[in-house]
């Protein structure tokens, strides 16, 4: 008996023991259930923020993309208007430009035709000079030989037609 009692005080001793067992195993049990609540409860927490994380992420996607556009039709909007500014200003800086241009080009041509006319007149004057001269010589001796002879008659000796050199200078031409 006495065997028996210590196997029974041993099973009760173990029996005691397993029924603590069981009790911690339900408190883990329970605490894990509580556990697994609060995660699943952060999960769906978390997933309503990581979806409101994507809204706003997609809604400044968006507004990035509104923003670019916004930037780049303004960047081309105001290319145009600098262009336009400087070819208003090639025009402006151009016309009066071109006017002086023409102007100027107009001016070198009277020249040209003026320095081409001087070059005529010069040519014509030596020509009139080498005939005016030849005509001199030619005619001369004829001259001298009249004056020579009217010297004598006339009463105002010094005073008469000059002799052939001089008249060649105011005949010829001799500047």
């Amino acid at each position: 008996m006495q065997n028996r009692t210590a196997e029974l005080e041993s099973a009760q001793s173990e029996t005691a023991l397993l029924r603590e067992r069981i009790q911690q195993l339900e408190l883990t049990c329970a605490q894990t259930e509580v556990a697994k609540n609060e995660a699943e409860w952060m999960r769906q927490t978390l997933q309503a923020e990581l979806g409101n994380v994507h809204i706003v992420l997609e809604q400044k996607e968006a507004s990035l993309a509104q923003q670019e556009t916004n930037l780049r039709e303004s960047k081309e909007r105001l290319h145009t208007q600098l262009s336009n500014l400087q070819n208003q200003l090639a025009e402006k800086t151009a016309t009066p430009g071109s006017k002086r241009w023409r102007n100027w080009r107009h001016a070198l041509a009277e020249i040209a035709v003026l320095e081409e006319r001087i070059i005529q007149l010069e040519s014509l004057h030596n020509e009139v000079q080498a005939t005016a001269a030849s005509e001199v010589e030619r005619i001369a001796p004829g001259i001298s030989i009249r004056t020579g002879s009217m010297a004598g008659e006339s009463p105002r000796k010094g005073r008469g037609r000059p002799t052939t050199p001089s008249c060649d200078r105011s005949i010829g031409g001799e500047s």
